[in-house]
């Protein structure tokens, strides 16, 4: 799907040579709330009234072996130590996002970037010279989900269908249901009651 760039965007990308440069921006979403703004660039970038600190950064390419989730590496410098410190108040920043955004020299007073993607802290190093972030993509299949919603006193069941089983008779007693455990003892359905009232809290039914 091809990248849908502003018309000034579009113009700088079809230069053959400009004065100005794309500059790619990092911000580091910690875990307090704030964020650290890092700009690949060689002096500070004033953009959305933020300072973007410049620092030497390296992506590697994005690859895909259709075996695991695809992942890519960025290496930020490590010689302020700022990053580091991060890491080791933070646990690593695993889970943290980091937001990488395009923008161009020239135009930095559109507060749209050109290119904008999010990616999660899948793990990090560092040493004397770098620090180095697994970003990938948050994938929900990582995580276990009940099939179905379980309220204490709340059935989820269709009424008069199948997984209800009511009666014809009382169907046309009761036309309606609030699907609450009070609503199925006076049908003499609670066989059936499609709610959790063993879970107790808040919502459970005292009737």
């Amino acid at each position: 799907m091809p990248l849908s760039f502003s018309s000034a965007g579009l113009i700088e990308k079809n230069k053959l040579a400009s004065d100005h440069p794309w500059i790619v921006l990092f911000e580091v979403q910690l875990p307090d709330g704030t964020s650290a703004h890092l700009a690949k660039n060689n002096e500070v970038v004033t953009w959305r009234n933020i300072a973007w600190e410049p620092i030497p950064v390296v992506l590697s390419d994005n690859t895909q072996d259709m075996k695991s989730m695809s992942t890519f590496t960025v290496q930020i410098s490590n010689v302020s130590g700022v990053i580091q410190s991060y890491l080791e108040e933070y646990n690593g920043l695993v889970d943290c996002a980091i937001i990488i955004r395009l923008v161009h020299a020239a135009h930095l007073d559109n507060t749209t970037p050109e290119i904008e993607e999010s990616f999660n802290v899948q793990s990090a190093a560092y040493d004397e010279e770098w620090v180095t972030f697994t970003l990938g993509s948050d994938f929900w299949m990582y995580y276990r989900a009940l099939a179905d919603r379980y309220l204490p006193d709340f059935c989820c069941w269709k009424y008069g269908q199948i997984k209800c089983g009511v009666s014809a008779l009382t169907l046309a007693q009761y036309p309606s249901c609030g699907h609450t455990l009070a609503d199925c003892r006076k049908r003499n359905n609670t066989l059936r009651f499609g709610g959790a009232p063993g879970m107790g809290g808040f919502y459970a039914s005292s009737s």
